[in-house]
């Protein structure tokens, strides 16, 4: 690949697709973990269009509760709670404000009611990491 060339969604999410499987038969030991899809990513950037619209008037789709419960991507369902059973994601992003937005929200509507009442909904900060580049 040159460097003037970038990967596609297809090839983000084959080598996604591969981190994934690694995981869930145990080639890998990794715990707590989330691998997401390009389709993800292109769905919180939809979704966070409406959340713009109005916050009291915003309705998550409910693909990306199925996400936050491990249901999708149906190709590496591992049935685990996003804050319960998993606590890293990887995900492709392109729009980080909507995840920093979205990603919470989803975290606090996949809980039970019970800890729905305790979790607070704070977007991630969001900061380059360049300034702690080595030099």
């Amino acid at each position: 690949m040159s460097a003037s060339s970038w990967l596609k969604n297809y090839e983000i999410d084959a080598i996604m697709y591969v981190f994934r499987e690694r995981t869930t038969l145990k080639r890998w030991n990794v715990d707590r973990v989330a691998f997401m899809t390009c389709v993800f990513s292109d769905l919180i950037a939809k979704d966070y269009q409406n959340f713009c619209k109005g916050i009291k008037k915003y309705t998550m789709d409910p693909l990306l509760l199925q996400y936050g419960k491990g249901e999708l991507p149906s190709h590496g369902r591992t049935r685990m709670l996003w804050n319960v059973y998993v606590d890293r994601m990887y995900v492709p992003v392109w729009e980080v404000e909507a995840f920093a937005q979205l990603i919470p929200r989803i975290v606090k509507a996949v809980q039970s009611l019970t800890i729905q009442k305790h979790l607070h909904i704070t977007p991630y900060n969001v900061s380059s990491g360049l300034n702690r580049l080595p030099l």
